[in-house]
């Protein structure tokens, strides 16, 4: 439904997954985030972002949407996780420069899976690191974009990208953003710490 020029998009609470309280997503389905200055990443901080993701889609498309700060894909400044051809895709970028990772494995195979992006802060004279990690292994290390600050000044969508072409299908869950950058056994303990539970 449309009210006031906002576009509300109905997300079904399911109880499936790791946290038995997920959001469904139908690949038309969009959750906006306001825009908070806590989108905006200087390159002296660090972040993680991370989710369980369960993708129902088993047709290899382009770019489908997890979650999009601002719009990387397009070069402009932000963050994007994502399915791309049914793997993992993490992109970061200030508005010149850009990060970008491609999975080698398949997840778009009606499993649960768990992805953590993050980036280290700077300590002089080494850069930041774009890392990600998926299932609590890393899969990729990286020097991360260090001209300027990731400032996104747009919010976030998850599930979609802003204009509603990219939905992914399937269901998300225990979706987080950390104002540091997580070390790797914390994020293997997260992983495991949601492994076993029924779906």
């Amino acid at each position: 439904m449309v009210r006031a020029g906002i576009k509300q998009i109905d997300v079904i609470l399911d109880d499936v997954g790791p946290g038995k309280s997920t959001l469904l997503f139908d690949g038309g389905d969009v959750v906006t985030v306001p825009y908070s200055t806590l989108f905006d990443l200087p390159p002296t901080l660090g972040a993680t972002f991370e989710t369980w993701f369960l993708s129902t889609n088993t047709a290899i498309e382009d770019n489908r949407s997890i979650l999009v700060a601002g719009d990387p894909l397009s070069g402009t400044a932000g963050g994007f996780v994502g399915i791309h051809l049914g793997k993992i895709k993490a992109v970061q970028s200030d508005g010149t420069n850009s990060n970008a990772y491609l999975g080698s494995t398949l997840v778009n195979d009606g499993k649960w899976h768990h992805v953590a992006v993050t980036r280290t802060p700077m300590t002089p004279p080494a850069p930041p690191l774009f890392k990600v990690y998926l299932d609590g292994q890393q899969v990729h290390s990286a020097p991360a974009v260090t001209v300027g600050a990731i400032e996104t000044s747009s919010g976030a969508t998850i599930g979609n990208n802003a204009s509603h072409t990219a939905g992914f299908k399937g269901h998300l869950d225990w979706m987080l953003m950390h104002m540091r950058a997580l070390g790797s056994s914390e994020i293997a303990s997260h992983y495991n710490g949601g492994v076993g539970r029924a779906l």
